[in-house]
């Protein structure tokens, strides 16, 4: 990370008063304990390319927030429409062994969403890493935001309501 402190735009992003720091703290904390190792003060790209990650480790998850075109080009890889070019299943990139998450792949100011990319992305290479294939997809859409694919609309439907769409009034709305 090019900043001193773990947590990434949690940690610089966010106000305290939105995420109580203690809190994330405890969360980076337990993460630690796992055996994580945090390196600070690094900007990959810069100090450290691409491709000494990959020859130091058996795979790489890239996280680094939005990252223009030109950069995602700069560290070998695919850009995509917003980001880095992954696999939508697997956030695979088109290096063997590198992944990409959270706004590396698609800008967002949600961060559940990236922790989401973050459990898709450790899915994947957990099965990258024991050779074991990847499971076929059980669900019969996804939980991403965006539209659905043209195989996820009809599974969708099927457990929607048929009445039509309601707008709201005042009268409906929660009290302020």
């Amino acid at each position: 990370d090019e900043h001193p402190l773990p947590g990434g735009m949690l940690q610089y992003g966010v106000p305290e008063a939105l995420l109580p720091r203690d809190l994330l703290q405890a969360e980076i904390h337990l993460i630690l304990r796992l055996g994580v190792e945090f390196q600070g003060g690094v900007r990959l790209g810069e100090s450290l390319s691409l491709e000494e990650l990959r020859a130091r480790h058996d795979a790489v998850l890239i996280a680094t927030g939005p990252t223009a075109p030109e950069a995602v080009r700069a560290l070998g890889l695919e850009p995509g429409r917003q980001g880095i070019q992954v696999d939508r299943h697997t956030l695979a990139t088109t290096l063997p062994g590198v992944y990409a998450a959270g706004a590396a792949v698609l800008p967002s100011r949600h961060a559940v969403r990236a922790v989401g990319d973050g459990r898709t992305a450790a899915r994947a290479i957990h099965h990258y890493l024991s050779g074991s294939p990847e499971p076929a997809r059980d669900r019969p859409f996804t939980v991403q935001m965006g539209r659905l694919q043209a195989d996820e609309l009809a599974p969708f439907l099927a457990n929607a309501s048929p009445e039509p769409r309601v707008s709201p009034t005042a009268e409906a709305a929660p009290p302020a």
